[in-house]
């Protein structure tokens, strides 16, 4: 997490502010070793600008944003990765 504060004025005053996590999920799906594991980023950050109007009053004006960035993999005992499958031996034919 990382939060800037600045004061602009003596009545105004900012910050932007940024939080990364990271977390696995591995989820087990009814067999031993089927499961799926998933990575996931998420992302979110603030930028606000305060301003004093009155000493009872407040403007404050705030934008913000999430992102979540997902990796999935399903993971089966003796699957193989690329979708490839094994050469067969070709016999010739004919006489």
């Amino acid at each position: 997490m990382v939060r800037f504060d600045q004061i602009l004025t003596s009545k105004t005053t900012a910050f932007f502010r940024v939080n990364v996590d990271e977390s696995v999920t591995d989820n087990p799906l009814g067999n031993l070793r089927d499961r799926t594991v998933a990575d996931a980023r998420p992302i979110n950050g603030v930028l606000a600008l305060n301003q004093i109007l009155s000493p009872s009053t407040l403007n404050q004006v705030r934008a913000g944003f999430n992102l979540t960035f997902v990796d999935g993999t399903s993971l089966k005992p003796g699957s193989r990765s690329g979708g490839f499958s094994p050469i067969q031996a070709v016999r010739p034919t004919g006489p």
